[in-house]
């Protein structure tokens, strides 16, 4: 009902506009014929005559003569305004029928009166819409520098920024819609994916805190419970992650986007898991520093191959970037080194498993034992 109303009122400030000017161009018209002159000229006699510049016989004459042209012209503008008046009037019915006519019988023909609005989000999926969704983004974007204090806008925005790839921006619209909004599982989950995104495919600590505040609130939450069993093997807790991955893939669908990649690290945890018993197992080994260091292992690289592109560069990143970033800030065992270069090498990252090389001899630099091995594993992996 509001739409028809507000169709109602802009059809009428048309029809005033259109038909305005109309009508006062007839006035003007009729204001502007010879009538007016004729006057005119009728006074300028009289004064000629009072001043004696016009003998009166010829100035009688000459009111006689402009007197008869003045009816004769005051006859024919009232005609002509009354024609004028009459076509404003015409044209004023027509618009009032035709075109309120042709809009509305166009708009049930070609348009969608009962079809709520869609929502920003929505509308990125709709086909040919690329191209707009930028100046869909500007728009919401000055919105929300006028209202900066709207949730519901940066919820809107956050998913269209993480898609387009602008993860800065997703993570800090995800921020301000939950601090701005009563957020559920479902939003909670999101601002910490697009953390983990952000991250190059490691979970922070800070994003681990959010998925386990969105898996309270939603305890069967897919996206929460993914990202915090990646967390445990991004940690090597191998024993906590495999019942993880085993109860989030329990009655899941073949087909589901996410399956193969937990399928994936759960066989990567499991053979983990099962190196590291192997390790305590070996004749000679304490368990202590000297033996086989977590991180990811050629095991747990090549589980990794049979995912996806995309999904394998997360796996790929959430295992060896946490190791090196480990390694460079607190230091590691010459063990965990050599498995850094090791898992650089399966990845084809032939620089980056060189630079660790150098950075595991500046750690080690101290240690003539330790460097041995360290040439011995380099030299072996082909890496110069």
């Amino acid at each position: 009902m509001t739409f028809w109303l507000l169709a109602v009122f802009l059809l009428l400030l048309t029809l005033v506009g259109t038909v305005w000017p109309l009508l006062a161009g007839s006035s003007r018209a009729a204001d502007a014929s010879d009538v007016q002159i004729y006057k005119d000229q009728l006074r300028e006699i009289e004064r000629d005559i009072d001043r004696g510049v016009v003998d009166s016989r010829e100035g009688e004459a000459s009111k006689t003569e402009i007197g008869r042209r003045l009816l004769a012209a005051a006859r024919g503008a009232d005609s002509a305004t009354a024609v004028s008046l009459t076509g404003a009037r015409i044209t004023f019915v027509l618009l009032l029928v035709a075109l309120p006519a042709a809009s509305i019988s166009g708009y049930l023909a070609f348009g969608s009166p009962g079809v709520p609005d869609t929502p920003l989000a929505a509308r990125l999926d709709l086909p040919g819409n690329e191209g707009r969704i930028e100046d869909l983004v500007a728009r919401v974007e000055e919105h929300l520098v006028r209202r900066p204090n709207d949730g519901d806008g940066w919820k809107v925005i956050a998913p269209v920024y993480a898609r387009l790839g602008r993860l800065d921006e997703a993570v800090q619209a995800y921020g301000k819609a939950v601090r701005l909004t009563e957020p559920d599982a479902d939003l909670l989950s999101s601002y910490g994916e697009a953390m983990v995104m952000q991250a190059s495919g490691i979970v922070p600590e800070a994003a681990r805190r959010i998925f386990e505040q969105s898996a309270t609130m939603n305890p069967s939450g897919v996206k929460a419970r993914f990202y915090l069993a990646m967390a445990l093997n991004q940690d090597r807790r191998y024993a906590e992650a495999i019942p993880a991955w085993t109860g989030l893939l329990e009655g899941a669908p073949d087909n589901a986007p996410w399956a193969a990649m937990a399928r994936s690290m759960l066989t990567a945890a499991r053979t983990a898991l099962q190196n590291e018993d192997d390790t305590d197992a070996a004749p000679g080994s304490t368990g202590g520093p000297t033996a086989e260091a977590p991180g990811p292992s050629r095991a747990e690289i090549e589980a990794a191959q049979s995912l996806s592109e995309d999904d394998r560069q997360a796996f790929i990143e959430s295992m060896v970037s946490g190791l090196s970033e480990r390694l460079d800030a607190d230091g590691g065992t010459v063990d965990e080194w050599i498995r850094l270069v090791r898992a650089y090498t399966v990845m084809g990252r032939a620089d980056d498993a060189r630079s660790a090389v150098r950075r595991a001899r500046a750690a080690h630099a101290e240690d003539e034992a330790a460097l041995t091995r360290l040439d011995d594993a380099a030299q072996s992996l082909g890496v110069e």
